[in-house]
């Protein structure tokens, strides 16, 4: 750790000489004659780390050099000992509004001088310490809104892209009545849903998707996932393949996604003329049927998550729906809801409640 600078000023030269012997094993010294001659000393660099400051003096005193190194940024911040042969309380208090840090009389005790020094510039550098935490975390902080205005830029980016994603008009079918819901948890999620009508052919597409999580990432990752679904589905409508699609929405998500995301994927064909509704499943939550005053869940077709493997298959199964029926089809959003702290509704639960008569 490199020495301290200490800079006497007093216009006897005896006096900076029995100064100079003082501290000449302890710290770095320089030397001026009077206040002019401080203040040329004190604008050189580096700047001292503490002046031993003589009151009387010719050119400028002690109080009158003071009021200019306080007035100035370079050197306003240098700890001023005030060594004076004046008795007078008023005096030294004037010394003290000025800036200075202590005073000693005249003749300086030697032992006294350096307690006093030591325990300045033990001041000096917390100080120092201080004020480099304060411009530390002013940059930290400064660095921290930057990151912010960008993430903020990217949240609103998402939102756009997720209120694109979610459909907002439902097609009009006289064979069926279709309704639907959407609440993300937070002001984004990772859930999303499809329901589209064939043109050429009458049939209904509805598919449920689910990335884990809330927030920003899985909105994300719901949108990617949306964009791979909606390029395929005018094959589906032509092939009527539930487990075909999804095999190919499954290898085109292996390629383009993080290799640690795995969302699930319900997708479901009705046939409008035959009232067949065919289903194929990567790990989604079954659709539940209300049928004659009893509510049930569908088969479990076998499928894994999407993004485990470009290999994974889906199989695919059919049920014929009845006059009368009615289909839910949900993410397991419903069933982690929580009623109070520590019981979810549970799927048995679920589905009694939609035995209810719609009131």
């Amino acid at each position: 750790m490199s020495k301290a600078t200490i800079l006497i000023v007093d216009d006897n030269p005896i006096n900076i000489e029995l100064l100079l012997l003082a501290f000449k094993d302890q710290y770095n010294t320089k030397t001026a004659q009077n206040g002019e001659e401080c203040i040329n000393v004190c604008m050189e660099n580096p700047v001292p780390d503490l002046i031993l400051l003589d009151v009387m003096m010719p050119v400028l005193n002690g109080f009158e050099t003071i009021k200019v190194l306080k007035a100035d940024k370079k050197t306003e911040g240098i700890p001023v000992i005030l060594l004076t042969a004046l008795s007078d309380k008023t005096a030294l208090v004037q010394g003290f509004n000025l800036g200075a840090v202590d005073y000693l009389t005249k003749p300086v005790n030697i032992p006294e001088l350096n307690v006093r020094v030591k325990t300045q510039l033990e001041l000096k550098n917390r100080s120092t310490k201080i004020e480099q935490q304060k411009q530390r975390l002013k940059s930290l902080n400064t660095a921290l809104n930057e990151t912010f205005k960008e993430q903020n830029i990217y949240i609103e980016k998402a939102k756009l892209l997720q209120r694109n994603m979610i459909q907002n008009k439902l097609p009009l079918l006289e064979e069926f009545e279709i309704q639907a819901l959407y609440l993300p948890c937070e002001n984004m999620g990772g859930d999303f849903f499809l329901i589209t009508k064939g043109i050429k052919v009458k049939k209904l597409v509805i598919i449920v998707g689910d990335c884990t999580g809330h927030g920003m990432q899985p909105s994300i990752e719901a949108s990617l996932l949306a964009s791979i679904v909606n390029k395929r589905i005018s094959n589906l409508f032509e092939t009527n393949d539930t487990s075909s699609f999804l095999t190919s929405v499954n290898q085109s998500f292996c390629k383009m996604a993080d290799e640690d995301k795995f969302p699930t994927l319900l997708v479901c064909t009705m046939d409008l003329v035959t009232k067949e509704f065919k289903y194929s499943n990567a790990n989604g939550v079954l659709p539940s049927v209300f049928r004659n005053g009893e509510t049930f869940s569908l088969p479990q077709v076998s499928g894994m998550h999407l993004g485990y493997s470009e290999d994974t298959t889906f199989e695919e199964h059919i049920i014929k729906m009845h006059n009368g029926d009615r289909i839910f089809l949900y993410s397991d959003a419903v069933l982690e809801y929580q009623r109070d702290k520590y019981k979810n509704i549970k799927r048995e639960r679920f589905e009694k409640i939609l035995q209810y008569p719609k009131k």
